[in-house]
């Protein structure tokens, strides 16, 4: 399924919120373009929303390494923010019998 995007937060504008409570989720794994940008206000509205947002700190990119830092700073006040290999680690491997929320 592919949602098309205008605003910096992909919950304006489109039905990913009744989307998401229709499948029952909870947790979203956020990535992408530009962490002070899409990836802020994105986690900033799914919390608010109820859901719970981690963000993966090195699948987010900025424009400077500082805006980038300045936004997983704010990201981490709101929500979890870990790196890629934390959040493989806890993922079901093929094959589990009770898959690990996040």
């Amino acid at each position: 399924m592919v949602l098309a995007k205008t605003t910096p937060s992909f919950f304006v504008g489109t039905p990913l919120e009744s989307m998401l409570r229709f499948r029952g989720v909870r947790s979203l794994v956020l990535t992408g373009v530009s962490t002070e940008g899409g990836i802020l206000v994105t986690a900033q509205q799914a919390s608010t929303l109820g859901f719970h947002p981690l963000v993966v700190e090195d699948g987010c990119g900025a424009m400077t390494a500082e805006g980038h830092a300045r936004a997983l700073s704010t990201l981490r006040a709101m929500c979890d923010v870990e790196p890629t290999a934390s959040i493989l680690a806890r993922l079901p491997r093929a094959g589990a019998a009770h898959p690990i929320a996040l």
